[in-house]
């Protein structure tokens, strides 16, 4: 039997930690809800599907890894180790593409997106209606791997959000809807989409919640355009409260954006703000700790200035991993003492109980962060860890570290050469045989750029010139448009950006090459 996984799964970006196993076979590498599913793509391999099960498993693979874009059959590829990692990537059948790209959506309006979902009997955390109204984001915030391999952005309509919310609601009861994507407020209609989301459920009753928004001028007008409907909790992302450190990372908000947003959601009736911070970014110090836990403390005591006294500041705090395909890839995780140290003192620091906190196991961030880095030889240490009675392992309550520290002593792993290890800037990493879309130059460039503490703008569609990231610029370019009056005034602030002339000039140079295999890539 073969299993090809598919959708969102982020371990598709490391598939090698599971080589060793008949299942899965192959991975594909691609945005969830691809263009044309997979089974699509399978009909139109150059077989007849009667004539599949005559074909050797081995004929078979390299069928689906030559015909399907995305397709990678890692049994198909021999990979040679040297002291410091992987050494050489090679097809050993030839025709084989050496570096495997990934295959993405192309439009959000006409793309497939499910309406008619499976209720639980039991009330689950996720228990809603989400609508994806935006894939993507070009923050080039440096610790996140959506961001950088999602590119471009692109967009759903209204008019298309508010069909599938309806549609969705009408399938399933639900009285939640969340308007979902990477940075929702980045999307140039969402005053738009709020507004019809109003009109469509006001009187019945249907929250509206606005996750993932950027902390900045949005926030002091856009809490206000809910308050004819029942809201939701309103969740922010500042991921640390210092200031220097949101440098290093290229969050490009300030502690007046932080405190503004928050007192106008307040003055909107939100009754609970959630924040997503993380502890153990490169370059951290105690220093920024007790900023983080300063702006938390600041935040609490507005509240309470504003009588707002059922008020609740929840805040889930990370242990940060460096993932593939971000400028942090380099960067080894930070010490098991040095994150517990930092997240005692922020405990410490906090001094309010409206202030809720939550701080990751470390148990389950060792593990996350060894199967984010590691390569094929993790395989073995996985089997040798569930034959050792490792089950669950990401919930925090059933991670037996023990096991797996046993396990990678058994298959001759060193797990502090993935995890801890920093890496060289011509070193083979594990992922590298993938091809998301950004390119190593530029994750490198970012790199030197947080040590430096500089920002790096957003290139959507409103930077004078190309980053260069990798992604195609024509690809980049295609976002809605729609008239002034219907921007919020961040939009048409950006929207008053020109592009240079030379930068007109290589996208029009392009222009026949984009006309082909630019729709494959994300």
């Amino acid at each position: 039997a073969f299993l090809h996984l598919l959708g969102v799964w982020k371990g598709r970006l490391s598939p090698d930690v599971l080589t060793r196993y008949r299942l899965p076979e192959s991975f594909s590498v691609k945005d969830v809800y691809a263009e044309k599913p997979f089974t699509l793509r399978m009909a139109t391999l150059p077989a007849d599907w009667s004539e599949i099960p005559k074909l050797s498993r081995q004929d078979f693979l390299v069928m689906c890894a030559g015909a399907i874009p995305g397709c990678y059959a890692p049994s198909l590829y021999e990979v040679t180790f040297g002291e410091a990692g992987i050494t050489s990537f090679e097809p050993k059948v030839p025709g084989l593409p050496k570096r495997i790209k990934k295959n993405a959506v192309g439009n959000l309006n006409t793309t497939y997106y499910p309406t008619r979902q499976i209720i639980p009997f039991v009330e689950v955390v996720q228990d809603r209606v989400t609508i994806e109204i935006m894939r993507g984001c070009t923050e080039g915030c440096r610790y996140c791997q959506a961001g950088m391999i999602d590119r471009p952005q692109r967009y759903r309509t209204p008019e298309k959000v508010v069909e599938l919310a309806r549609e969705t609601v009408k399938n399933t009861g639900y009285d939640e809807i969340a308007l979902l994507s990477l940075s929702s407020s980045d999307h140039p209609q969402l005053v738009p989409i709020i507004k019809a989301l109003q009109a469509e459920f006001e009187g019945e009753h249907i929250s509206v919640s606005l996750p993932s928004l950027r902390v900045d001028q949005q926030l002091t007008y856009l809490p206000g355009l809910t308050r004819n409907v029942r809201k939701a909790g309103l969740t922010l992302a500042p991921e640390t409260g210092s200031e220097r450190l949101r440098k290093v990372i290229n969050k490009t908000i300030t502690q007046h954006d932080l405190r503004e947003g928050a007192r106008a959601a307040l003055e909107a009736g939100y009754k609970t703000i959630k924040f997503y911070m993380m502890i153990g970014l490169p370059t951290e110090t105690e220093d920024d700790i007790r900023e983080s836990a300063d702006l938390l403390n600041e935040i609490a005591d507005m509240a309470r200035r504003m009588k707002r006294h059922n008020f609740k500041l929840n805040v889930t705090v990370s242990l940060f991993v460096p993932k593939a395909f971000t400028p942090f890839q380099w960067e080894g995780m930070a010490s098991r003492e040095t994150l517990e140290e930092h997240s005692k003192l922020l405990r410490k620091l906090i001094k309010h109980r409206s202030i809720k906190l939550k701080i990751h196991h470390y148990e389950t961030s060792w593990l996350e962060a060894l199967f984010s880095r590691g390569d094929r030889r993790l395989s073995k240490v996985t089997e040798i860890a569930w034959r050792s009675g490792a089950r669950f392992d990401a919930w925090g309550e059933c991670c037996k570290l023990d096991v797996w520290h046993k396990a990678c002593a058994e298959a001759g792993v060193n797990p502090d050469d993935f995890i801890h290890r920093e890496r060289g800037e011509h070193e083979f990493l594990p992922w590298d045989m993938l091809s998301v879309g950004t390119n190593k130059k530029f994750l490198w460039d970012e790199r030197v750029r947080s040590r430096l503490e500089q920002y790096t703008k957003d290139c959507s569609g409103h930077t004078p010139g190309c980053l260069a990231c990798g992604v195609d610029p024509l690809t980049c370019r295609t976002g809605l448009e729609q008239p002034e009056d219907e921007m919020d005034p961040e939009m048409q602030r950006r929207k008053g950006v020109r592009y240079a002339p030379e930068f007109k000039e290589r996208l029009a140079q392009k222009a026949e090459l984009a006309a082909g295999a630019a729709k494959y890539f994300g």
